[in-house]
């Protein structure tokens, strides 16, 4: 053990200034390892693997000619019914927040109002896919998300990165998001209850009824809020039905869905009006035919309407006030042959978008 009362001879040394005695300890230690060559080479490597297992591909539903996930030159995330069941969220908003590359921006609770963004892209520059139907909002993203789809019957989403114009749509710059409903799972009813503070609560129920050439599914929901704090109320209804009718190899399909929300918006657009309010409401049908005679074609013809209405005061409309009204109408068609050449796809679509606003006026 040494002693110290100055670190140098020089009178200003740190120690010396201080006036303290330091005292440095050094402990020495030696440690042997001894291995044993024989017991090392007995060792199993864990990197080594003796069994391989197969796992089957996984089709992608959202393109126009339906593929292999090893086939597809774009990236796309595939979330199941699992997956969802799995994840720790209420809604179907809170689902996608998993994927990497999308951005989900929410205002208020259960999806009230959200918006999409795949890769840095804005919220108008994706599209929005149910069950293979563009139903896009054209006049605006905060739109996208009105639809009659709940977290609870959603069995599968396709996020696809990158523009996807050929396959989903010309507002698809940033990507798609695409959600199926289940038509072949067994006969069920399910039925799910959320209560919490502030008069929250959610009631959903779906029911699955098969039989022989027809698939039957139907759902509902209902939520509800008094608001956690000021202007954050909210009321929420969603019904939907899907019917898949199976004509030999082919088949023919329709669903009808309907969803309304009504909430305060409380800063969701500027922080000097606190009161802001507003009421959507989502109307869709679609019915498409499925043929397999050694050519798979496929058309489907489908309608969307939206109404918006905001209130920039709520208890005052007349200060300023929005009404929007869109339909989307629709159709689509395309034909795939496989051959050992190759696939052959053509596809042909044509779409129509009207406006009319007390704002934009008629477009």
């Amino acid at each position: 053990m040494l002693h110290f009362s100055k670190w140098t001879r020089k009178p200003y040394a740190t120690f010396c200034s201080i006036g303290r005695v330091i005292k440095i300890c050094v402990l020495v230690d030696t440690l042997t390892v001894i291995a044993s060559q024989a017991k090392c080479e007995s060792l199993i490597d864990s990197v080594q693997t003796t069994a391989s297992i197969d796992i089957d591909e996984v089709v992608v539903a959202s393109d126009r000619a339906q593929v292999t996930f090893s086939q597809l030159v774009i990236p796309i995330a595939i979330s199941t019914s699992d997956d969802l069941a799995a994840a720790p969220q209420q809604n179907i908003i809170d689902a996608l927040e998993y994927i990497p590359s999308v951005d989900i921006r929410q205002r208020g609770l259960l999806g009230v109002q959200a918006d999409l963004s795949i890769r840095g892209g804005t919220a108008d520059q994706n599209a929005i896919i149910l069950n293979k139907i563009n139903i896009t909002d054209p006049q605006s993203g905060h739109n996208n998300f009105t639809l009659p789809v709940d977290i609870d019957y959603a069995s599968r989403v396709e996020i696809i990165e990158g523009q996807t114009g050929r396959a989903t749509g010309i507002n698809a710059l940033s990507g798609a998001v695409c959600f199926f409903t289940p038509t072949d799972s067994a006969n069920n009813i399910r039925a799910n209850l959320m209560y919490g503070d502030f008069g929250l609560y959610k009631l959903s129920a779906s029911a699955t009824l098969n039989t022989r050439n027809l698939n039957n599914f139907a759902a509902a929901a209902v939520s509800h809020s008094d608001g956690y704090t000021h202007n954050t109320d909210f009321d929420m209804r969603n019904l939907f039905y899907r019917g898949v009718l199976f004509v030999g190899k082919s088949s023919i399909n329709a669903q009808m869905g309907y969803a309304d929300k009504s909430f305060g918006s409380n800063g969701f657009y500027s922080l000097s009006y606190p009161d802001q309010y507003e009421e959507n409401t989502s109307i869709i049908a679609s019915i498409g035919i499925d043929i397999n005679v050694g050519v798979k074609i496929s058309a489907n013809v489908y309608w969307r309407r939206m109404t918006d209405y905001y209130v920039m005061v709520r208890d005052n409309p007349i200060f300023y006030q929005n009404h929007h009204l869109t339909d989307v109408l629709g159709a689509n068609a395309q034909a795939q042959l496989t051959t050992k050449l190759g696939t052959t796809s053509v596809g042909l679509e044509s779409r129509t978008e009207k406006i009319k606003s007390n704002r934009l006026g008629n477009a």
